[in-house]
């Protein structure tokens, strides 16, 4: 009875640390976007990792147009876009 309630527990703990690292991500990306200090050529990905998280963004005319994040394992991870 205890090993599966310390699992959901676990699991909830690597979800949550997954989420902080994505929102780091993206405060640290919209911070240098608006320093002027984070680019990428138009119309293409760059990628960030921060732990067991990746996430794929999108400068256009200086200004975060996309993020998209991913975790791994895929499944332990609630903010996986955000709206600039």
């Amino acid at each position: 009875i205890l090993v599966p309630s310390i699992h959901g527990y676990v699991k909830e703990a690597r979800i949550a640390a997954n989420d902080a690292n994505a929102r780091s991500i993206y405060s640290e990306l919209s911070a240098k976007v608006a320093m002027g200090t984070e680019a990428n050529t138009p119309g293409t990905g760059s990628i960030k990792k921060a732990g067991n998280v990746t996430c794929t963004y999108i400068v256009t005319n200086k200004v975060l147009t996309s993020i998209t994040c991913v975790s791994d394992p895929a499944g332990e991870l609630k903010l996986t876009t955000f709206t600039p």
